[in-house]
């Protein structure tokens, strides 16, 4: 029965795989049809098999070596060496038939590396291989230094997973280019950060616990092996975080996504790490002498405090490492990185302060309270006091710095984009959670109220959204002076210049256009007309002296023509100008001359000129198709009416 079970599971596995790997290598080898026609469909799958083989093959191979160091013998273990037996033979034949499927696919199309198919395989590969060689590695540290013994399984997964490792890393390099590459690199950061900074904090942490002297309380063996799992994890981080940040990343060119690593993960998130370590033992410290601690040893208690001391020691080395990193790529001068960096701190350390702030509130309504009181006040005062003594000397460094920057240039300052997240983003932080708690406060007092229970009960139930709301309150109300203040000393908005509508009549250019409209910033419509191309010196000339609200630009024999350049005629509404009435009168009867002969955009007698076609900005607001007669210096009447338009 259990070799059927075995033939069952090959059957189920192996047919659909070969079918897909035979229909996917029909796609790829037909040549007559579209250019990539089923490449995307061929790639998902041959690359999905690809990992999907490798795991299983290495997994097979990790299995039958771990049996084999293990007992001494290939035995049967309930099934593991069958398993074994099964992904390595029929896993790894299917493995080698795909490699060589896919190193026949990039020697017919060498475009085939530079696929986004290739490229995800290549990150997923990557971060599977790594953490799988990094979890093997910290469980064989472990156990040498827990158990004084080698683990075999765990060594054997070391080398199989991390040779895989290795030459997918090397394949990373020889055909991802940095932009491709950076989203491994990144993931593979955040992760080694992560599992080093909690193996760092756990030795640090374990090792302080190691050298308070004990009582019979405490369980030395247990912290012993405490220090064994935390190197472990330290291991296991640090190899993850040496090749992705040490030897790839930290070199690569600076760009939005290296920011935003540097500054949320290893500036943002170390602070955090830091605050929190500091708040928790500076407040064990004060209720230990202040406060009131419990029944409890003093060996216990500041055993118990050696890890949120390593926790603000671990954060500030971290804190310290990113922001060095962040100035030595740093731009010379205030540029919004900088203000990235100072406002993201500042807003973390606000955070703590204004908790600090509702928990002080919290405690006055427990001391004027009179009702029965749970725990004591005395803590909850030191918690309040705790984070105020950390996070508002924190947050006023930071903000007074940003300040600083303020008066030295306000203009660049208030103008920054920066800023102004910064301070909407308060402002809406502050009124989500404002209307978060008076729906908790109306609930409890609606609720006490249909219970007939309102009382001082209701009141100790109000005092943590009380607090809350207070907190909140202040922080919107200091930031909203401050941006009247930005909104007082920002400049005027520069009174708009040159011309709402550009009209080009000549031969259609879309590169003069997109031109045109980032010079002038008007509208611009464009009329296809038969003529001389356009020449670029004139016509950036004739741009730079644009001052009227509309201008015409033809394209004619003797050359550049401008229509309608000067003040004289700038009009408000339905007002005309000086000279105006002549003008307008001049228009309508040569409206009334040039009637249409049925065909849309075509006059009798043109050679050619079609519709207006609008390439920038709005519809036009006119239905009519004018064109200026020789000698004559006039701007049609759909352009005078989408100018009003405008305006």
């Amino acid at each position: 029965m259990r070799g059927i079970g075995i033939v069952s599971v090959l059957t189920t596995i192996g047919i659909p795989v070969l079918v897909v790997v035979l229909v996917a290598r029909a796609v790829s080898s037909r040549r007559g049809g579209s250019v990539g026609g089923g490449h995307g469909v061929r790639r998902f799958f041959q690359y999905l098999l690809l990992l999907g083989l490798l795991v299983v093959t290495l997994m097979g191979v990790v299995g039958l070596v771990g049996l084999a160091l293990g007992t001494g013998v290939l035995a049967d273990t309930g099934g593991a060496l069958a398993r074994g037996l099964t992904f390595t033979v029929f896993g790894g034949g299917l493995l080698a038939l795909v490699v060589v499927w896919t190193r026949r696919t990039v020697r017919e199309d060498p475009t085939e590396l530079a696929s986004v198919a290739w490229t995800v395989y290549l990150t997923l590969a990557g971060l599977v291989l790594a953490f799988t060689t990094a979890g093997y590695l910290g469980t064989a540290v472990a156990a040498a230094l827990r158990d004084v013994r080698a683990d075999a399984g765990a060594i054997v997964g070391v080398i199989v997973w991390g040779v895989a490792w290795a030459v997918h890393w090397r394949l990373t390099r020889r055909t991802l280019d940095e932009p491709r590459a950076l989203a491994l690199m990144v993931l593979g950061s955040v992760a080694g950060w992560a599992v080093s900074l909690t193996g760092l904090i756990g030795v640090l942490g374990q090792g302080l616990a190691l050298v308070v002297p004990t009582s019979s309380l405490v369980d030395g063996g247990r912290e012993t092996a405490g220090v064994a799992e935390a190197a472990g994890v330290l291991t296991a981080g640090v190899l993850l975080w040496v090749p992705h940040w040490v030897r790839r990343l930290s070199r690569f060119s600076t760009g939005p996504v290296w920011h935003a690593y540097v500054l949320v993960v290893g500036v943002g998130a170390s602070l955090v790490v830091t605050l929190t370590g500091a708040s928790l033992a500076l407040y064990r410290a004060l209720e230990w002498w202040v406060g009131d601690p419990g029944q409890v040893e003093a060996s216990a208690y500041l055993a118990a405090t050696a890890l949120p001391l390593a926790m603000g020691v671990v954060g500030g080395l971290s804190w310290w490492y990113h922001r060095a990193a962040l100035a030595s790529r740093a731009a010379v001068g205030r540029t919004e990185v900088t203000r990235v960096h100072e406002y993201l701190l500042s807003g973390i350390a606000l955070a703590a302060a204004a908790t600090g702030v509702a928990l002080v509130v919290v405690a006055l309504v427990d001391v004027l309270n009179p009702a029965p009181l749970v725990g004591s006040v005395v803590n909850g005062v030191l918690a309040a006091v705790t984070l105020l003594v950390v996070g508002g000397p924190l947050w006023w460094w930071f903000w007074r710095r940003v300040e600083r920057a303020r008066r030295a240039d306000p203009a660049g300052e208030v103008a920054s984009p920066t800023r102004r997240v910064y301070l909407v983003l308060l402002f809406g932080v502050a009124g989500l959670v404002a209307v978060v708690v008076v729906l908790v406060a109306a609930f409890i007092v609606i609720d006490d109220v249909v219970r007939s229970t309102v009382g001082s009960g209701t009141v100790r139930d109000l005092r943590v959204p009380l607090g809350v709301l207070v907190a909140a309150g202040a922080m919107s109300g200091y930031h909203w002076m401050v941006q009247r203040e930005d909104r007082a000393a920002a400049p005027p908005p520069a009174a708009r210049t040159g011309p709402r509508l550009v009209l080009l009549v000549g031969p259609r250019d879309d590169a003069l256009t997109a031109y045109v409209h980032r010079a002038t910033g008007a509208r611009v419509d464009v009329w296809p007309a038969d003529g001389p191309a356009w020449e670029p010196e004139a016509v950036t000339a004739a741009v730079a002296g644009l001052t009227g609200p509309r201008a015409m630009l033809i394209s004619g024999p003797d050359g550049l023509r401008i229509v309608g350049s000067g003040s004289d005629t700038a009009q408000h509404g339905d007002e005309p100008g000086p000279g105006g009435e002549q003008r307008q009168a001049e228009l309508d009867q040569h409206a009334q001359r040039s009637g249409l002969d049925g065909v849309p955009g075509r006059r009798p007698g043109s050679r050619g000129v079609a519709q207006p076609s609008v390439l920038h900005g709005e519809q036009p607001g006119g239905e009519e198709d004018q064109q200026p007669q020789d000698g004559q210096h006039e701007e049609p009447d759909d352009a005078r009416h989408s100018g009003d338009d405008d305006r």
